[in-house]
């Protein structure tokens, strides 16, 4: 009912005669993509397998589709997501920038190593801990589509930044940085004190001069 309303508050500031610049714009790449592939072209798979990581599909409780910037919306309640299933892993990965990280993600990797920063115990955070992170929680479920885990991300997308090796314990995955990524924790953890290394971080100690 939400999104019905939506959509008619959306239709009803449209001008009745014509077409507004956006919906020209729009008129003429949905023109070209019908011409490139014989009359027909698949928009929400195209969307879903080729920019799912910046805008994702959603199908109402009517049937009807609509798109959404990435992080722009809070999770479908009505698991409606995608007309009913999920992109795939593979789909979801292949979306992405490969030198470049869109906002929600950078938001996703930011909360990730706001947890690094913060970690104040002896022993080595594990992925166990980092997944119960709120930041973490709130980002992941912002931009992770339920198809593809935290582990399997980061892996992915910041891999040379971030290790697991068995932890301490059965079962346990710990987190170990790179050399790359020590400088950035660092960074994170001068940034969260709001001054100049006063203690050293969870990861390592503060660089030198």
């Amino acid at each position: 009912l939400i999104m019905a309303a939506a959509r008619q508050r959306f239709f009803a500031g449209l001008p009745a005669d014509e077409l507004t610049p956006v919906e020209h714009s729009l008129r003429k790449a949905l023109l070209k993509a019908l011409g490139s592939n014989s009359g027909k072209f698949p928009l929400i798979e195209w969307i879903d397998r080729r920019i799912g990581g910046e805008i994702e599909t959603r199908r109402d409780e009517n049937g009807f589709y609509e798109i959404l910037q990435r992080g722009s919306a809070p999770p479908d309640s009505n698991n409606n997501h995608r007309g009913g299933g999920e992109i795939s892993k593979d789909a979801f990965f292949s979306s992405l920038a490969p030198d470049a990280f869109a906002p929600p993600e950078e938001a996703l990797r930011e909360a990730v190593f706001e947890f690094l920063a913060s970690w104040r115990s002896p022993e080595l955070a594990t992925l166990q801990q980092l997944s119960a992170y709120p930041a973490v929680q709130k980002r992941r479920g912002e931009f992770l589509p339920r198809s593809v885990s935290l582990r399997e991300w980061i892996e992915h997308r910041i891999g040379g930044e971030i290790e697991f090796r068995r932890g301490a314990r059965p079962g346990e995955e710990a987190i170990h940085l790179t050399e790359s990524a020590r400088s950035t924790v660092v960074a994170k953890f001068q940034q969260m004190s709001m001054g100049p290394c006063p203690g050293p971080p969870p990861m390592g100690p503060c660089p030198g001069p």
